[in-house]
């Protein structure tokens, strides 16, 4: 009989040891709803002391304002497990789960509620939330800085101009807004409008899509635009087709020379910008992209709203933040770092070591650059591949440029002899090119053949690969 009490009563420990460690709350009532145990994880959770619940009658403890409802009874008035939140009178809320203990009868004997803090949970989820917060803070952070590593690599600039272009791209990859890029044909439009993109959050959730409105015909550009269905035309693809806007969800899309979407178009793109949705060539179904739109043009958008050339609905949807990017002559001290830098990347290409002299680069600062960067660029690679020379002088350059520079713009002295011998100089290079031979030349310059080839000889002017000596 000893043995057996002592085995009773090792139980009675073990079952108590485990109703103490439990982590989670432990509330046991009988089935009139009295308060039998309460274990001090529930204790702890819910602040409530042994005194306020031991002995007392669980609705007596809602009266009290204790709780705010009560588990027990909606578990022996339903006889099955319930979950539900709770409120208690310390301002905790707690995740309750009541469970029935049946007799061998089907009798409810004892209902076992389970508490688990809601508070602490939220807090769990508020900082797991904040953490995320900070790790796609932190991620984005790396990202711009990389992107923007790497985009110094491309965007070469010194000026206090495109310094200013430059912060203000920064500026507007940090929100969301449309923007209209504005400059002369070469300036570098889509550099910016990459930049904005790869500096902004949807470089993370999102593709860089760029299309130019002028390169594609007009038949094919609304599909290309807005996708089409199945059947929409003749040749359609079979399951139809997503447009770039569909492609460009989450991301940016980039309209390049804006200018000559056509007028059709231009109404079905203001409805994208109004409403947010659009319907495929052929289809019914309302598609709503998340797109940032990015235009840019080299023409005068307000000129042409003044023509009827362009919806001026469309122009103030698509201004709403202006970028003008400076032709590169205004901002001269950029042609210097975008000349030696796109030379060695040609001279590594290529893998011919190209240098300038002091009066080539005179004559390349002195160059208004119709073309702006796109014209340097080429410039410079036609140089590296096309001269045999190791240093690139002056007569290498190409002639329309050498004819174009203006005296003034030289960097010599202002002595009449310097400025008479430099006039002297552009006036035979002028005449070269015109007339494409040396007797052409002589005869418009009037002076002898053998005079100009002397001159020429004088001033450096290399006519040999340029122009024919023919008498």
């Amino acid at each position: 009989m000893s043995t057996k009490s002592n085995d009773l009563e090792e139980l009675a420990v073990e079952l108590n040891a485990i109703f103490e460690s439990s982590y989670d709350g432990i509330y046991v009532t009988d089935s009139e709803g009295n308060t039998l145990r309460v274990n001090s994880a529930y204790q702890r959770i819910t602040g409530l002391s042994l005194e306020q619940l031991i002995g007392k009658n669980i609705k007596d403890i809602v009266d009290q304002g204790l709780i705010s409802e009560s588990i027990t009874f909606k578990v022996l008035q339903q006889k099955k497990r319930i979950t539900m939140k709770q409120i208690i009178s310390t301002g905790k809320e707690i995740l309750v789960t009541g469970n029935p203990i049946f007799n061998n009868q089907g009798e409810i004997i004892r209902v076992v509620s389970n508490v688990r803090d809601m508070t602490e949970l939220n807090d769990l989820e508020k900082k797991l939330e904040h953490s995320k917060e900070l790790q796609l803070y932190y991620e984005r952070e790396i990202h711009q800085l990389k992107n923007k590593r790497e985009g110094q690599k491309n965007i070469i600039f010194k000026s206090g101009q495109m310094q200013k272009v430059i912060e203000m791209a920064e500026r507007l990859s940090r929100v969301d807004t449309t923007v209209l890029i504005q400059g002369e044909s070469g300036v570098g439009k889509e550099l910016i409008a990459e930049l904005i993109h790869e500096n902004s959050s949807r470089s993370l959730k999102g593709t860089y899509v760029k299309i130019n409105c002028g390169a594609i015909p007009e038949d094919l550009l609304e599909s290309e635009l807005f996708g089409y269905e199945e059947g929409a035309f003749t040749g359609a693809r079979k399951g139809g087709k997503a447009g770039l806007f569909e492609i460009a969800d989450g991301g940016t899309i980039f309209l390049d020379e804006i200018a000559e979407l056509p007028l059709k178009l231009q109404s079905k793109l203001l409805r994208v910008l109004q409403g947010k949705e659009l319907t495929r060539l052929g289809g019914t179904k309302s598609i709503k992209p998340d797109v940032r739109i990015i235009s840019a043009t080299n023409k005068d958008l307000y000129e042409m709203v003044k023509s009827k050339l362009f919806r001026e609905d469309l122009y103030y949807r698509l201004n709403v933040v202006p970028l003008l990017i400076p032709p590169l002559r205004e901002r001269i001290e950029d042609i210097l770092p975008l000349t030696l830098h796109h030379l060695d990347y040609f001279s590594k290409k290529h893998k011919i070591r190209k240098y300038l002299s002091p009066k080539a680069m005179d004559c390349l600062m002195a160059y208004s650059w119709p073309g702006n960067i796109r014209e340097l660029i080429n410039t410079l690679e036609r140089l590296v591949v096309t001269v045999d020379r190791g240093t690139l002088e002056p007569e290498d350059l190409p002639q329309i440029l050498l004819s174009q520079i203006q005296i003034n713009e030289f960097n010599i002295s202002n002595s009449l002899i310097d400025s008479v011998a430099c006039l002297e100089r552009k006036l035979i290079l002028k005449a070269l090119t015109e007339q494409k031979t040396t007797r052409k030349a002589a005869k418009e310059l009037g002076i002898s053949q053998s005079c100009l080839m002397k001159k020429a000889k004088k001033y450096e002017i290399n006519f040999k690969n340029s122009w024919s000596t023919e008498k």
